[in-house]
């Protein structure tokens, strides 16, 4: 037999030709099939360093007010959804017995003034007129004595004269120290007396207007009334919830627990973003308000408080939560989503596409906690990154859509 150039094939060189042939061939039809990989580029970007953790909300958003004491409601002065302002009127007790007392009160108060006033005045004035008055009396009787002395001294006075003169001065001067006295106890035992009256008085008008005070149900800040229980004419026990009010600026927080080892990471005033489980479109700015100096040693946790914006008036008392805490901002970096990467090994693995074939290398990278990994080695921009389930060093691959 003769070949194409008019060489002579002896049969079994055409018999192993053949076989060869028909060998590729089957290797061909029956080699194994691409793998339908996930890919994506690497790339330089600036990165979010974060710490991620769950959590719930805490704190009562909806306040429950009541009145302090025993009463008839006489009016109810606000709706359901009202919006208030602090201090505003919600609902009135029957108070006429209050409004009463205080009106008394004020009374009593103003006449312990008006006594004091005159005391310290008109009285006070008249005193010193009488000790005035006293003193001149005093003084007219010693002179009458002194020449009543001499001419009983001179034979010309009897002693039953001298004695009439004598109890005349007497009298004189003890009624000059009764003036002195009364004069003495108003500007010092009596106004003492009379300004413990006045305290007494204004303590027992406080009193009955703090009385009057509670038959008022007010508004603690500004904000909405959400229900109201009772009607006009009801009898209310002191603590029965009248109606529910919610702040306007309300106290709700989250309350995370983060791993002991990422807390030293964390730093109040730090954005975060909480998200409702099952709710993509929960989502609520936040900033760290607080991190409590404990750690909880069975869980090797510590609890980090986060206020909510007030974009988060949907979220509820208790609710579950997960929260991103951003903590660093990483510029220009390496960077590949963590599902592409395999931590088994001391500084993690990662399928790279080489052509037809994926191609296993060994990187140096650190998790930055939302989602993302930052690469230090092992990888350049630009490179494509594979991931499919068992894919192997050396496997083809072929690309499917993101």
């Amino acid at each position: 037999m003769n070949g194409a150039a008019g060489f002579p094939i002896s049969r079994p060189v055409l018999w192993v030709l053949i076989a060869a042939i028909i060998f590729s061939a089957g290797a061909w039809i029956f080699r194994p099939k691409a793998v339908a990989v996930q890919w994506a580029v690497v790339e330089n970007r600036d990165a979010l360093e974060t710490v991620l953790a769950n959590g719930r909300i805490a704190g009562s958003k909806v306040v429950p007010l009541s009145f302090m004491k025993n009463g008839i409601i006489a009016r109810i002065a606000a709706r359901e959804g009202a919006v208030v302002a602090m201090g505003e009127t919600l609902a009135v007790l029957d108070n006429r017995e209050e409004q009463s007392m205080v009106a008394q009160r004020q009374i009593a108060v103003q006449t312990a003034e008006l006594n004091l006033v005159k005391a310290a005045t008109t009285d006070q004035a008249q005193a010193q007129e009488s000790l005035n008055q006293a003193q001149l009396s005093e003084d007219a009787a010693q002179k009458q004595l002194s020449r009543q002395k001499a001419l009983f001294d001179q034979g010309a006075l009897a002693r039953a004269e001298l004695d009439k003169v004598q109890q005349a001065y007497d009298l004189a001067v003890s009624q000059r120290r009764a003036a002195q006295t009364d004069l003495a106890a108003l500007g010092g035992t009596q106004t003492q007396l009379l300004q413990t009256q006045v305290a007494q008085a204004r303590a027992m008008l406080d009193d009955a207007r703090i009385a009057l005070f509670r038959s008022a149900l007010m508004a603690p800040e500004n904000g909405t009334v959400v229900k109201i229980y009772h009607n006009k004419g009801e009898l209310v026990p002191p603590g029965t919830v009248v109606c529910e009010f919610l702040p306007a600026d309300t106290t709700t927080h989250v309350e995370l627990l983060v791993d002991e080892d990422a807390v030293g990471r964390i730093k109040v005033g730090q954005r975060a973003k909480v998200t409702v489980p099952g709710s993509p479109d929960a989502v609520y700015d936040a900033v760290v308000r607080d991190i409590v100096p404990f750690v909880d040693a069975s869980r090797g946790t510590v609890t980090v408080q986060l206020a909510l914006a007030g974009g988060a008036g949907q979220a509820l008392p208790d609710q579950t939560v997960s929260a991103e805490i951003v903590t660093a901002t990483v510029p220009n970096s390496l960077i590949v989503q963590q599902r592409f990467v395999r931590f088994a090994k001391p500084g993690g693995e990662i399928f790279v596409k080489q052509g037809t074939r994926a191609g296993r290398r060994t990187i140096v990278a650190r998790e930055l906690g939302n989602g993302d990994v930052l690469v230090d080695s092992g990888l350049a921009a630009g490179d494509t990154v594979v991931l499919a389930a068992g894919l192997a060093d050396g496997a083809r691959v072929k690309l499917v859509r993101k």
